[in-house]
């Protein structure tokens, strides 16, 4: 945390290092560039999160050094989640809870076999399929943005087929038409979820073996942060990935 002893040069060193963390630790896992921290994930992904909450600050806000330091406050405003089955499980709760009027941005980044006959994933996305039917029932608008992995070294090309199954649960009148999809081609241990003023982080765990891709997670519940990451997702994932055909 950030203490009047700061000086604004040391926050704007701060900031830039944030900004190193989050290209090494996310850009560069979706860019074919390596892993620097290959031996330790959750470090890198830990790392990758903590930048991007710094970096978030921006050089404009800089300003009064009172206001930088009640921004950094916001790194505090998040908690663990160990199981994946957790993760889901908030994953739907911010389907739920979402407004007839919002847009969901999601990834499918970490595509397996293991996740897509999960009975976690298939009642979060039929959650999904219905919060978005009752929104359209109501006369809103609920559209759900889905970037996800379409590696073409994988012979089984999972990414595609969670697409397919994800339009398989959601198929139903007005709510496939608020499914749009995009894709990379490589794919990164980090998955995204953001709704509001949430965010919810899911990657595997070492103990996992890779067999689960989200063995835990990190939920982060403030506004100002959610928004860098939209305009992470909008800019960067969004903006770079390819149409679906």
């Amino acid at each position: 945390m950030l203490t009047d002893k700061f000086s604004k040069a040391g926050a704007r060193i701060l900031i830039g290092a944030g900004v190193l963390a989050f290209i090494i630790g996310v850009i560069g896992g979706i860019t074919e560039a390596d892993w620097p921290f290959s031996g330790n994930l959750l470090l890198s992904l830990i790392l990758a999160f903590i930048g991007l909450l710094c970096a978030g600050l921006g050089a404009e806000r800089l300003g009064p050094m009172e206001k930088l330091i009640d921004a950094t406050k916001n790194i505090g405003r998040f908690r663990w989640i160990n199981t994946g089955a957790e993760v889901y499980e908030e994953a739907e709760r911010m389907v739920r809870e979402c407004n007839d009027r919002c847009i969901i941005r999601a990834t499918d980044l970490t595509p397996n076999r293991e996740k897509l006959t999960s009975d976690e994933f298939i009642s979060y996305i039929t959650a999904l399929g219905n919060r978005i039917e009752q929104a359209t029932q109501k006369g809103g608008n609920v559209t759900y943005r889905l970037v996800f992995a379409d590696d073409p070294k994988d012979p089984h090309r999972y990414g595609r087929k969670g697409l397919e199954k994800r339009r398989e649960l959601m198929n139903r009148p007005g709510v496939l038409e608020q499914l749009w999809a995009r894709y990379v081609d490589n794919p990164c241990p980090l998955e995204v979820l953001i709704i509001g003023s949430s965010v919810l982080l899911g990657f595997p765990t070492a103990a996992q073996g890779g067999s689960r891709p989200l063995g835990a997670g990190i939920l982060i519940e403030d506004a100002e942060s959610a928004h860098e990451f939209e305009q992470w997702y909008d800019g960067f994932l969004w903006g770079r990935a390819k149409d679906v055909k």
